[in-house]
C-alpha cells in the first residue's frame, strides 16, 4: 500500500472518529432531563398596601394644574358631485 492511499485511509477514519464523537456527545447533552426547580421570579404586590408606594413624601409632591381641553371646531364634509370630480379628474380644455 503506498504512502498517500494510507494518508486517505488515515484522514476518512479520523473524520469518522469525530464526527461520531460529536453526534454521541450530543445525544447525551440533548438528553439529559433538567432539573425540577421551584417556582421563581419576582413576588408582583396585588393590592393596595402603604409599603407599595415607596419612599416619596406626599408634602414634598407639586400640584399640576391641569389645563382645560381645547376646543377643535368641527369641519363639516363636502358634499362634492360626481360632475365636479369629473372635472377635476378630467378638466375639459378651455374653461
Amino acid at each position: 500500500m503506498s504512502g498517500k492511499r494510507k494518508g486517505e485511509y488515515v484522514g476518512v477514519l479520523g473524520a469518522l472518529l469525530v464526527h461520531v464523537a460529536i453526534i454521541a456527545l450530543l445525544i447525551l447533552v440533548s438528553f439529559t432531563v433538567p432539573n425540577n426547580q421551584d417556582e421563581g421570579g419576582v413576588p408582583v404586590m396585588m393590592g393596595d398596601v402603604d409599603v407599595a408606594q415607596g419612599n416619596y413624601d406626599p408634602a414634598t409632591m407639586v400640584d399640576v394644574d391641569v389645563l382645560p381641553p381645547e376646543e377643535v371646531p368641527e369641519v363639516e364634509p363636502q358634499e362634492t358631485s360626481l360632475q365636479a370630480l369629473r372635472l377635476h379628474l378630467h378638466p375639459v380644455e378651455g374653461q
